[in-house]
This record gives C-alpha cells, structure tokens and sequence, in this order.
C-alpha cells in the first residue's frame, strides 16, 4: 500500500511539474480551406469547402467554430453551408518569434443548407464527426514592439470523417471521407 501511495505522489509531483509552464490565452479568426475524397468503394467525386472560423486557444487546446460554403459531388451533387465545430489538444514550443505546436482533436460537421434536396433526408442527415491531426504554426512578427500580442496563425490538419450520425452513408465501411484541411488566421494573445 505504501508503494502504491509513494508511486502516486510521484506520479503527481511529475504531472505538476510538467504543466507548471506559461498559462496563455488567445482568440482570433481567419480563412479556412478543407478538401475531401470519398472512402468509400464505388464512389466517385470530391468535396471541397471555404470558410470563416474563429478560434479560441488556451496554451494546450484550442476551439473553433466556422461558418463554410462547400460543393460536395460525391454523392449528393450539391452545393451546401455547414457549421464545424472543433476542439484540438496541442503542445507548443516556442522558438523565438514562433511557436509551433502538433495538433490533434475532433471535429462535428453539421449541415445547415442543402441546395439539393436529397429524397427523405434533410441537411442534418448527414452530419458526422471526424478526427483531425497535424501541427500549427504562430509567427509573432511584431514581438518587441506595442503590439508584440498579435500574431498569425497557420494550421496544416489531416481530416479523417466517419458516417458518425448520418443514416445516408449506409455502406459497410466506416471511414467516409479523408483529406486535408489548411487555415489561415489572424490573433490576439491575452
């Protein structure tokens, strides 16, 4: 019982030690730009979507939310407008007027307009999660000066989408769709 104990003090001195780091908190938005291919076999096409996002970010994660236009011709033939939400876990590291941090979270894509009506589904039908992963880049270009907490934001993110909740995706695979995301932002850091 005592190793137990001793072990757990350890394990929690070291979980301290490790977090007890810079705290920082920052928001801001910018342009976001996803790309798709179909996984599933037979399907043909791809989806690509625009958006606006805006982000808050604090030190080890990060949420955003956008706002996009896309045009999906793999299997609904249609344009449409979505809200994303996403939250990313993160670790920086800071090298002068840079930081760069690996990503990696999950995102809930939820249709809101299909110009297309799909026969007995509406636009939520086809909402789904996906997993992201990839690195991030903040580049403080002003650092010695007034405004040394504003800052642009690059993110380079791989997106992995399941059918999640849709009841329109009724293949056996899993996996609905893989590709990349790429977003460009503007912030401040508080």
């Amino acid at each position: 019982m005592k190793k137990i104990i001793a072990v757990l003090v350890l394990f929690a001195i070291a979980a301290v030690g490790t977090f007890a780091q810079e705290f920082s908190m920052s928001a801001g938005g910018g342009y976001q730009s996803d790309h798709s291919l179909p996984l599933q076999k037979g399907t043909e096409g791809f989806e690509r979507e625009i958006s606006i996002f805006g982000f808050f970010d604090a030190t080890y994660a990060e949420f955003n939310a956008a706002l996009g236009y896309g045009q999906n011709r793999e299997v609904t033939d249609s344009d449409h407008i979505d809200l994303q939400l996403a939250i990313l876990g993160k670790y920086p590291f800071e090298f002068g007027s840079v930081a760069f941090s690996p990503l990696l979270g999950a995102r809930f894509v939820l249709p809101l307009w299909l110009r297309k009506d799909i026969s007995g589904f509406n636009a939520a039908d086809l909402a789904y999660i996906g997993l992201q992963a990839g690195v991030g880049l903040d580049f403080f270009p002003t650092r010695k000066s007034f405004s040394r907490n504003f800052f642009i934001r690059t993110e380079l993110l791989l997106n992995l989408d399941f059918k999640g909740f849709s009841r329109f995706y009724d293949g056996a695979d899993t996996i609905q769709k893989i590709g990349p995301s790429f977003k460009l932002a503007a912030g401040y850091r508080f």
